[in-house]
């Protein structure tokens, strides 16, 4: 379903595919919809105005929604390490730290800590 979804995005660039994932959430609001959401916004339409924004909301929706996905976390640092730096530097290290607590073995937030 997502790689469906970012296939057609970065072929058309038609914010309508990420307009049918939002009206998806409203009626089934899952860890999945948001982070499909946060890629869109984060990946092929990230040239738009506040889509960095956008997908770094849908991306805390999605490690709200299912606590247990240790890949969304990680995925959550993602946001430190851009330009716009939307999570703080203490924030990512605290991610960081919890990450490494629940999978000592994460790559992601070993890289981050370094």
């Amino acid at each position: 379903m997502l790689n469906t979804f970012l296939e057609v995005a970065f072929e058309t660039d038609d914010l309508m595919v990420y307009e049918i994932v939002c009206d998806q959430i409203q009626v089934e609001q899952t860890a999945d919809w948001e982070e499909t959401a946060s890629l869109l916004m984060s990946q092929p339409f990230c040239h738009h105005p506040y889509a960095y924004e956008r997908a770094f909301e849908h991306a805390k929706r999605a490690a709200e929604l299912d606590t247990n996905r240790i890949d969304l976390k990680e995925y959550l640092l993602f946001f430190n390490a851009i330009p716009d730096k939307l999570m703080t530097d203490a924030e990512a290290n605290e991610l960081a730290t919890l990450i490494l607590k629940l999978r000592p073995t994460s790559k992601v937030a070993k890289m981050h800590l370094l």
